[in-house]
Order: C-alpha cells, then structure tokens, then sequence
C-alpha cells in the first residue's frame, strides 16, 4: 500500500493489519521519499518505524522532480507522475497484485470543483475510482476529519505535510478557502454532497465505458497489427460522448499493439471524430506517428508507420505486418503477351529496373513517385484520389535504390513499367488480409 506517514495512509495502514497478524504478512508499506527536505526525511522515519511496530514489509523508493519536469506540468503533477511510478515499480519487486492508496472523500470533493473549472468531462469530474484493476481506494467514503479522529482517539501516531497548507497550490486554496465558504453558505452537508455526486459520475462514467466496450467490438471491421477500420455508418450516429470514448479505446488499441502507450488528448479525440465528416480521403495526422483517414464506409486508424521495413528477396513471396502477402514470378519466354492489370493487385514489371533485392515499408506522409504514365512525381496519397479501387489495409510501398517502384495496390513507378526493350519481367502479387471490410477490399 502506498503509504506517506499522513493521516489518510496512516489509518489506512492500521486499518489494514491491526491486531491481524495474517494480514500484515500480505501487505507491504510502501513510502515514496521526493526528496523535498526536512519533512521528507521525517516521514520517512515515521513510516518505517510504523510499519517495523506493525511487523510489516516497508520499502522505500527516492524520487526528485527535476525543474524541466516542474515547468512543464508543475510540482504536484509531476510529483504524482513520479510516486506512481515507484508505486508500480515496488509493487512488481514485491510481487503485489494490488497497489491499495488512502484517497478520501474529500479527494472526490475537490477533484469535482477542481475539474470543473478544468472544464473537465464526466470521467474527470468522477475523480478517482474505488477499484481501477491495480489500484484500490477503500477510504473515499470517509472524510480526512474522520481519520484524523480515529487516529487520535487511538493514540496512533502520523505526520502532517506542511505543503498541505501552501495555498499557491490550488487543491489547496479549495480546502482552506473555497470549502469553509461553501459550508457556511449552503450548510455543512454541501461539501459531502460534492463527493455524492462524484461517487453518482463515477457509475455513469463506467456505464459509458462499458457500453464503449461492447458497441466497439461491434464496429470494428477489421484490425491488424497496428491498423484497424471502424464502420462509419454507426460511429455517425452516437451521442459525442460515447463516438469520443469509442475512438479512445480504438486508438488505445493501436499503441498496444506497438507496445507503446499514450494519453489520449480531448481535443486530439474530438478531432479524430469530426474527420468523420470530412469529404472520403481526408487524412490528419495524430500524436506518436498515427494517421486517421476517413473513407466512403469508414475509418482508418493507421500506427503501422512504425513497423520495420521487410527486405524482399525476388523471385519468392514476403509476408507483410497486417498479415497481406506478397509473391513474385519470373515470366517465361512468351508468357508477356498481353499482360493486363484489371484489379490493383497483380502488377508486371520490368525485373532488371526492379531489382532482385528490395524493401517492402509503410507509406510515409510526403513519399513521392513518378507513377506509371506520368510525366512527373506526385505524392502518392494524390494518386489514391478518386481511384476506382477501395484500399483495403495499409498503404505500402516498395523501395529500391532508386526509389519507390511500387505503392502496393495502387500503382507501379513509370521507370519500372515493362516495355518493348524489356528482357525480363516479374509478376507481382498482392494478397490483402483476409477478413477485410466490405467496400474496402482492394
């Protein structure tokens, strides 16, 4: 349990193991030190010696918040950052399945005005969950009064941050200023009524998020490593908060699958869900290389970017990251005669000006080619436009040394094309994923 020698942790502690031997062997103490001096020093003192006197595991972690760190998201925050982390941290090394913290009512009470005047949505005015897998808040229906109390009337001993009176910090100026007006003018059950309503967000928060869940099961058509399609029509017609928190989950898929994670911004999620009013072909560009595209029947949601190319070796075939595949053929003498490309997939191409060796990439914003027929290089997202064929999964190309030879289910590059000088040909094809998205099969 996260444990920092104040009042709220310290009952918390007790509560936990007193008088239960069987119960102090499970938990461990945990004391996050950040290095801010004299009171820093104290409570660490207090909390080992408490957790020695309960005979439980105590751990301590040292942290500092660098001032870059402070600048940029400011004391508290970045300090929050920081204690969580070494939370996570002493939870593995000890093997704990549950990280157990004393956030109050209080907590709830603040965080509601706080966020609201953050201008904060449903989940944020809802503050801090009892159960969120990991971590478990057993104590958000008592007030710090009433801990205080218990604590004093067992004689149990805790220690009182002096930050917690510093009023430049703004949960602070809610609890020593914003609070006692509020219960003078509106009675003292106003401020447990704030944390009512939090506990009345939180359901609502996680009946959305549940019903996020299961209309996104419903919805997404296909996905691949890094990649997924949604189906338009349905996203269309949800409430914005429900489409906001469908798309959260669906880019929260994508990172997963690159093994990264990210906080998904409001307005970067609200501009994701306004692109599905944009004409079919409009693109934007998301935080950690993510590319959305909004199509005739749908929505694109493209992390692949980050994938390692694959070399090719040809004649053979190559199996790409969303699970599309690529073969080619050397054409025997006569075999030339009236090579037709019908559907986007099968390409021939002159095999010396396309190399033996080459590597098969995702599509970079800005990747040019002179494509077959052309006078001149375009961008290859401009060749796409108004093509007869609907994309089916992500873009790919072909690289050479001298250049892209081929956007995979588009178009080959002019220098490559066959013609009548050409001695040798290679067949090229393209095998999209299964399980594709109906109109959206290349």
């Amino acid at each position: 349990m996260a444990f920092s020698g104040g009042a709220d942790s310290s009952a918390l502690l007790h509560m936990l193991v007193k008088d239960n031997q069987q119960a102090a062997e499970r938990v461990v103490a945990g004391y996050v030190h950040h290095d801010t001096g004299k009171h820093a020093d104290e409570a660490g003192e207090l909390t080992r010696k408490v957790a020695t006197d309960l005979d439980v595991v105590y751990s301590v972690a040292h942290v500092h918040v660098s001032k870059a760190d402070k600048k940029a998201s400011g004391f508290e925050a970045a300090a929050r950052a920081l204690r969580y982390d070494a939370l996570d941290k002493m939870a593995e090394e000890h093997n704990c399945g549950l990280i157990v913290t004393g956030h109050t009512a209080d907590d709830l009470a603040e965080g509601v005005l706080l966020y609201m005047m953050r201008g904060a949505g449903i989940g944020g005015l809802a503050g801090a969950r009892e159960d969120t897998g990991r971590y478990f808040r057993p104590l958000l229906k008592y007030h710090h009064e009433e801990l205080v109390q218990f604590l004093k009337n067992n004689g149990l001993a805790f220690i009182e941050d002096p930050s917690n009176q510093d009023v430049s910090y703004h949960r602070n100026r809610i609890r020593h200023r914003l609070r006692p007006l509020i219960e003078k003018e509106f009675g003292d059950s106003a401020w447990n009524n704030l944390a009512v309503s939090a506990r009345f967000l939180e359901n609502a928060d996680q009946v959305l998020d549940d019903l996020a869940e299961k209309e996104l099961q419903k919805i997404l058509t296909v996905r691949k490593p890094g990649w997924l399609f949604l189906a338009k029509a349905p996203l269309v017609g949800y409430l914005q908060e429900l489409r906001v928190r469908i798309l959260d989950r669906a880019l929260r898929m994508v990172y997963e699958d690159r093994s990264s994670a990210t906080y998904n911004n409001r307005k970067v999620l609200e501009r994701l869900a306004n692109l599905l009013y944009y004409n079919p072909g409009t693109s934007i560009e998301l935080p950690s290389d993510i590319t959305a595209q909004v199509t005739d029947t749908g929505l694109i949601v493209d992390g692949i970017a980050a994938i390692a190319p694959v070399s090719w070796n040809l004649p053979g075939s190559a199996i790409l990251a969303d699970g599309s595949a690529l073969d080619a053929r050397r054409l025997e003498n006569g075999q030339e005669n009236g090579i037709k490309n019908s559907d986007r997939c099968v390409e021939y191409v002159d095999a010396e000006a396309f190399g033996a060796t080459v590597k098969i990439r995702p599509w970079r914003r800005g990747d040019r080619m002179q494509a077959f027929g052309m006078d001149h290089e375009r961008k290859i997202s401009d060749l796409d436009s108004g093509a007869s064929y609907k994309r089916a999964g992500p873009r790919w190309v072909v690289e050479t040394e001298r250049g892209i030879a081929w956007s995979i289910g588009s178009r080959i590059a002019d220098w490559c094309r066959v013609t009548e000088n050409t001695r040798q040909i290679w067949r090229l094809t393209y095998q999209p994923s299964r399980n594709l998205a109906d109109g959206e099969q290349g």
